[in-house]
């Protein structure tokens, strides 16, 4: 992986965590608040209050910064009578997030010809060491990239063919002719 795919998957990465986690603490906030003030649980669960006046009421507790999609979220929650399932639902989102950062991340192996058991395990080995231990690995043969391996972990490609080889030597050749 070179230096930029490195820089743009930590980019990716931490923008998703914070999307998380700013989520998840504002729904947080919301459903807390909504525990410790009966008076604004009954507004909100009172099938005839006005929905704006729900709006309303539900502007004045978010935390600062929440996001628009947080607070759209929310609107949705109320407008259909159903904030009282906040609970279960951050519940259920914190739940997602942690299944979605254990989740193996699935790695394609493509070679000329079939590998032994010690390449698989070497290659395996040094992959883990790149990308983290917690890889599900998958292997298949296709005789036309000549030599060599094609990997994919995730979104990030790995050619290391002898077939991409030549075709990038031919391509120099090329430029230079």
């Amino acid at each position: 992986m070179s230096r930029r795919e490195k820089e743009i998957k930590a980019y990716a990465t931490a923008l998703f965590e914070a999307v998380v986690d700013d989520t998840i603490q504002a729904l947080r906030a919301v459903h807390q608040r909504l525990q410790e003030d009966p008076e604004l649980r009954a507004l909100l669960d009172d099938p005839a209050r006005d929905v704006q006046e729900k709006y309303e009421a539900l502007r004045r507790i978010l935390p600062d910064g929440t996001s628009t999609a947080v607070e759209k979220f929310l609107g949705v929650l109320i407008s259909r009578q159903d904030i009282g399932y906040l609970g279960e639902i951050v519940g259920l989102f914190e739940e997602q997030a942690k299944a979605r950062e254990e989740a193996p991340q699935p790695v394609q192996v493509t070679s000329a010809v079939p590998l032994t058991e010690e390449e698989k395990r070497q290659l395996e080995e040094r992959l883990r060491q790149r990308f983290g231990p917690n890889l599900a690995f998958s292997y298949r043969v296709d005789p036309e990239i000549l030599g060599g391996l094609v990997v994919r972990v995730g979104d990030t490609l790995l050619d290391y063919s002898l077939r991409s080889r030549l075709e990038e030597l031919r391509g120099r050749i090329e430029a230079v002719v």
